[in-house]
């Protein structure tokens, strides 16, 4: 995904938003656990809780890689970075926007990874921008059906 692309895109989902009205406090709270949630998994490599909390329509726009799709893909591409590396992840809570079933979250992130070597484990510290998108599905539950961020340049 190219950035103009990207950039089209948030465009889009921010035209959409201003049609919507905010939920109910019980959305926004099952919402937020849910990005919480995702940090617990990822940060103990618990790909089937991560596997549980992901939509299977998911989309994932990892900077300078192609997208990943579906959600059999991310989590397979959580078992690839794991078996490499011990990375930690903080999602912020940020600022969250509800329209019918859908949520936008748009936030800051810190995440240090632990790569392994033969020799030794080097870690680097990456700061930058975060977009989940959530669907509600049938009964209430939420998922997460995209995740986009940025990296510093390396």
């Amino acid at each position: 995904m190219t950035i103009r692309h990207s950039i089209l895109s948030i465009f889009v989902v921010a035209i959409a938003l201003t049609s919507c009205s905010r939920q109910s406090e019980k959305d926004l709270i099952a919402v937020d656990g849910l990005r919480a949630a995702f940090n617990t998994a990822y940060n103990a490599q618990n790909t089937q809780v991560l596997d549980s909390i992901i939509d299977e329509d998911a989309i994932w726009s990892i900077p300078g890689e192609p997208s990943v799709i579906g959600k059999d893909s991310v989590v397979v591409s959580y078992d690839s970075l794991f078996a490499k590396s011990h990375p930690i992840i903080d999602v912020k809570a940020g600022d969250l926007q509800l329209c019918k079933d859908w949520a936008i979250l748009t936030t800051e992130y810190t995440k240090t990874d632990s790569v392994k070597t033969d020799s030794a484990t080097v870690a680097k510290e990456i700061t930058g921008h975060y977009l989940m998108v959530f669907r509600k599905h049938a009964g209430g539950n939420w998922r997460i059906a995209r995740a986009i961020w940025t990296e510093p340049e390396q």
